[in-house]
C-alpha cells in the first residue's frame, strides 16, 4: 500500500484513477480500495483529493490565479476545482 500511496503523491497533478493506481501496484481495484482503506484509514480517492487540495491551498496562498491552480493540480475545470476546494476547506475547519 505504501507504493500505491507514493504513486498518488508523485502523480496527483495528472489525471489518475483508482484503476490506474491498482494497475500500477498489480492489484484489482476493489482489493486496492479495501486494503488501502485498512492501511491508511482513507480511500485512494480521498488521499488524491487531499494531495491536490493541500498543493492548491499553498499555490492560492502564493497568489496563483484559481484557473492556473486548477490545471496545476489535475483539474480540467476550474468550476469543479472551486467546488471541491470549498468542500475541502469546510471539512478541514
Amino acid at each position: 500500500m505504501l507504493e500505491a500511496r507514493a504513486f498518488i503523491e508523485a502523480h496527483f497533478t495528472h489525471p489518475i484513477t483508482p484503476t490506474r493506481i491498482a494497475r500500477h501496484v498489480g492489484l484489482a481495484t476493489p482489493l486496492l480500495n479495501r486494503e488501502f482503506q485498512r492501511a491508511f484509514g482513507e480511500s485512494p480517492r480521498q488521499v488524491l483529493m487531499n494531495c491536490r487540495m493541500r498543493a492548491a491551498h499553498d499555490r492560492l496562498a502564493d497568489g496563483t490565479p484559481t484557473t492556473e491552480v486548477a490545471l496545476q493540480v489535475g483539474y480540467h475545470s476550474d468550476r469543479t476545482f472551486a467546488a471541491d476546494y470549498r468542500k475541502w476547506l469546510s471539512a478541514a475547519q
